[in-house]
């Protein structure tokens, strides 16, 4: 899904794990409880991207996250991947 158009998509539950969203077009997206693991966000271009929805391991989505949106979906991812690796810490 490099370089796709996915404006204004509402992606309510959908499951993007390990996918390529780079240089993709993520203006307006509706991620409710969607699910990102893996996926490559890097160059992406992101205008909304309201919690909630789960994130790990996503190269890129941090820096679009603070672009020109309100701080409160990077401080929510913030949050949520320090969470999880407090979680891993532990893991066998």
């Amino acid at each position: 899904m490099t370089e796709s158009n996915l404006e204004a998509t509402r992606a309510a539950y959908v499951r993007m794990n390990q996918s390529s969203l780079r240089d993709a077009n993520l203006s307006g997206i509706s991620p409710f409880q969607a699910s990102f693991v893996k996926v490559d966000f890097s160059g992406a271009k992101i205008t909304t991207f309201e919690p909630p929805f789960f994130a790990d391991r996503c190269r890129g989505l941090q820096v679009a996250l603070e672009g020109r949106q309100p701080r409160e979906p990077s401080s929510y991812l913030a949050e949520f991947s320090s969470v999880i690796r407090r979680g891993r810490e532990g893991s066998t």
